[in-house]
């Protein structure tokens, strides 16, 4: 398979991801990962396997995901050899709203999944994945600031 290729099918995964998501199938939404993959939530808390990443998304599905729909906003995958990659996924959900205390604009959130990939016999699957929130604030590699003092 070439790099093209490859990229098409990790590509797929991530498709498959959000229609999985978006039918609250959690049974096939953790399909994608290996059996013993690691797995780091928005808010820090370490999955070591599978399992552990079911039984989470399943609590989370039974309440305040149980109306969330999610979008792929934005992908990158780097091929770092032909059996091992690096993803950027970049996502927007709707319909979630936020956690006790800490609601949700309009439902709306936005993260972004730093995803490292492996081809197994059945496909790509996620070795290790990080998901982090997208807080709004302003990105001062983006305002043209002037660089901190001694900082070149």
């Amino acid at each position: 398979m070439n790099d093209e290729e490859s990229k098409k099918e990790i590509e797929g995964i991530f498709a498959s991801m959000a229609d999985s998501w978006n039918r609250h199938d959690m049974r096939a939404y953790a399909e994608l990962w290996r059996e013993d993959a690691d797995f780091v939530n928005v808010v820090g808390m370490h999955r070591h396997n599978r399992e552990e990443l079911l039984a989470e998304l399943n609590w989370l599905h039974a309440d305040r995901f149980k109306n969330t729909q999610i979008r792929i906003a934005s992908q990158s995958v780097k091929l770092l050899s032909p059996e091992i990659a690096l993803a950027h996924v970049t996502w927007e959900m709707t319909g979630d709203p936020g956690m006790p205390s800490h609601p949700t604009k309009d439902g709306k959130r936005q993260g972004i999944f730093t995803h490292v990939l492996q081809r197994m016999s059945e496909g790509w699957r996620f070795a290790a994945s990080q998901n982090t929130d997208i807080v709004p604030i302003p990105d001062p590699l983006k305002q043209h600031a002037p660089a901190p003092a001694g900082v070149a």
